[in-house]
């Protein structure tokens, strides 16, 4: 983890936390590239959402941020509903892939 920049006010902060969406920002789109390409490889639509996978998923981020010293609660509160819009977004790209194919 970076250094935390000690903020005088809450103009610091906010600096911060914008500088810090950008990056979230540029890594949820890396993560819709490779949600994309499981459309594209994925040949069933019965496989995009996997309780099992979406659960491992979970325990995994739960894990990394405890190992952070962040609490649990709040990754798993950002990643459930993150997940099951990049599955609608997978889905989506499943059958638009496909009607692609079929024109």
């Amino acid at each position: 983890m970076a250094e935390i920049e000690y903020c005088e006010s809450m103009a610091d902060v906010r600096r911060n936390v914008d500088r810090l969406d950008v990056e979230i920002v540029k890594l949820l789109t890396e993560r819709a590239a490779y949600v994309a390409q499981a459309a594209r490889i994925k040949d069933d639509p019965n496989t995009v959402r996997l309780e099992d996978r979406i659960e491992e998923v979970v325990a995994n981020v739960k894990r990394l941020a405890t190992e952070s010293g962040l609490k649990p609660e709040i990754v798993e509160a950002a990643y459930r509903p993150m997940v099951d819009a990049y599955i609608d977004f997978e889905m989506e790209e499943f059958h638009r892939i496909r009607q692609t194919a079929d024109t």
